[in-house]
Formats: C-alpha cells, sequence, structure tokens
C-alpha cells in the first residue's frame, strides 16, 4: 500500500487527504494523456486521408499511359490558396473551392485536384502533372480556374489556404511535365 507523508506548514496531513490528492494527480495525468492520444490519433488519421485520396486520385487514373496524352509540355507548376489576396474562393469555372474543396469529381477520370491554366486549355481539360520534386505521384488535375499571372506553360495548383505549408513546399516547380489527357468540355 502506498504512504506518503507529506508536510504541510509543519503539519503532517492526514492520510486520506494524501490518497485524495495522490488520486486528483493521476486523474490528472491520465486525462492529459487521454487528450494527447486523441490529438496523435487525430494528427494520423488526417495524415492517412490525405495520403488516402491522393491514392485513390492515381489509382483511378493509374491505366492511363504516356501514349494517351494529346499534347505534352514542360513548365512551371505553382500553387494558391483559395483565400489568396485577390481570391474569392470560387473559381473563374464558377466551381467554389472554399472548404477544402479543391477535388473535383470527374465522370471519365474520377476524383482529380482542380488547377489554374492559360487560356488555352477550356475548362474541363485533364492534365497530368508530374517531374515534381514535392510530389512523388503524379497529379491528374483538371482545369477550372485561370489567373492574371497564368500565362503560357505556367499552371497553378489549388489548395485549401495559402497557409497550407503545401503551398510554400511546392513553390514554383521549374520543370514540370504537363500531359494534357483530355481538351476541355
Amino acid at each position: 500500500m502506498l504512504q506518503f507523508n507529506c508536510d504541510f506548514e509543519g503539519e503532517k496531513m492526514d492520510k486520506n487527504i494524501s490518497r485524495l490528492l495522490i488520486s486528483i494527480c493521476l486523474l490528472i495525468v491520465m486525462f492529459n494523456a487521454f487528450i494527447v492520444i486523441n490529438i496523435v490519433k487525430k494528427n494520423n488519421n488526417l495524415l492517412n486521408e490525405k495520403q488516402n485520396i491522393f491514392k485513390n486520385s492515381f489509382n483511378a487514373v493509374s491505366h492511363i499511359d504516356e501514349t494517351d496524352a494529346l499534347e505534352i509540355f514542360y513548365g512551371q507548376l505553382t500553387a494558391y490558396g483559395a483565400d489568396c489576396y485577390g481570391c474569392s474562393g470560387i473559381t473563374a469555372s464558377g466551381y467554389d473551392i472554399r472548404n477544402g474543396n479543391i477535388y473535383y469529381e470527374d465522370k471519365e477520370y474520377g476524383k482529380v485536384r482542380v488547377v489554374a491554366s492559360d487560356r488555352n486549355y477550356k475548362f474541363g481539360t485533364i492534365v497530368r502533372i508530374s517531374n515534381l520534386k514535392f510530389y512523388d505521384e503524379p497529379i491528374i488535375a483538371i482545369v477550372l480556374d485561370r489567373g492574371f499571372l497564368i500565362k503560357g506553360d505556367i499552371m497553378d495548383l489549388a489548395f485549401d489556404t495559402v497557409k497550407n505549408p503545401d503551398v510554400k513546399n511546392l513553390g514554383r516547380e521549374k520543370n514540370a511535365k504537363f500531359e494534357i489527357l483530355r481538351y476541355g468540355w
């Protein structure tokens, strides 16, 4: 049996009070451990969810062969958030990318990322983006947005917010490979 002798202002504390204080301390420690465990589980679940979304979007189009590309070019891939300066969160095509809605469900290609491109590519154009330092697997994206700085061989990948660390991590990929798989709607 645990026994603690604690002095409080020079007097011995009653054993029952000592036990009560020990029990309270143990409950506090257990409660804090419970909170930490749940935070770790939540973060792991979010990470797994992001990985599954990425894998599912890749697997849905993994059957696509390089010879299926209608056009191939190299250019720059940048990133933007739905809340960027001058952005409303509604793409030029009218698609709402606010609240983390940066994927589009395409009838033919499944779940694909939203990307902004030059006016040379109509809305609904499907592009496979690869040769990236930040992503190991190709990204399948759909053109649903424009940008006044998005000209020529530049495409801009949509993110939930400019505060997303991936926006800064992606930065400006200068030798991205763009394969057009479908031209517009």
